[in-house]
């Protein structure tokens, strides 16, 4: 078995996961973001610290820090698995959208007892195809009456 890391794959992850956070409009998703760790394949969501912030630059404005060490991990969100057998690699990239969570209570995700794992429907809000579709019907038309 072969250690493989990918931070292109996890990148990649991260971006999509912290674009739809950042377009959410729930609240909850202000001061939250996604970041890769190599220590630890996958991605995983933090919130801010408390003291980060309290702590303002001079002109009062909230300071942000992109180190991980002014953050509190909240859990795993997305993981990524690698495998190499006889000469072929085979890879997976998995994201919690909005799935079941307690088959991850029987197992130690990424071997730590204890890691909490996410979903992003709990921190953005996501509509089934039927409210998209509902949505799009609705302005159709609404731009056909105009």
């Amino acid at each position: 078995m072969y250690a493989i890391w990918s931070p292109h794959a996890e990148q990649a992850i991260e971006d999509v996961v912290n674009d739809c956070l950042r377009h959410s409009p729930s609240a909850s998703s202000e001061h939250i973001s996604a970041h890769a760790r190599r220590d630890a394949p996958g991605v995983y969501l933090y919130a801010e610290s408390p003291v980060t912030n309290m702590a303002d630059d001079a002109d009062g404005m909230p300071a942000s820090s992109d180190s991980l060490d002014d953050k509190i991990m909240l859990g795993k969100i997305a993981s990524l698995g690698f495998k190499i057998k006889h000469g072929f690699s085979y890879h997976g990239i998995a994201i919690n959208l909005d799935c079941d969570l307690s088959a991850f209570n029987a197992i130690n995700p990424c071997g730590y007892a204890g890691m909490q794992m996410l979903r992003l429907s709990d921190f953005v809000a996501m509509q089934t195809d039927s409210e998209q579709k509902s949505q799009k019907h609705k302005r159709l038309n609404k731009s056909a009456t105009h």
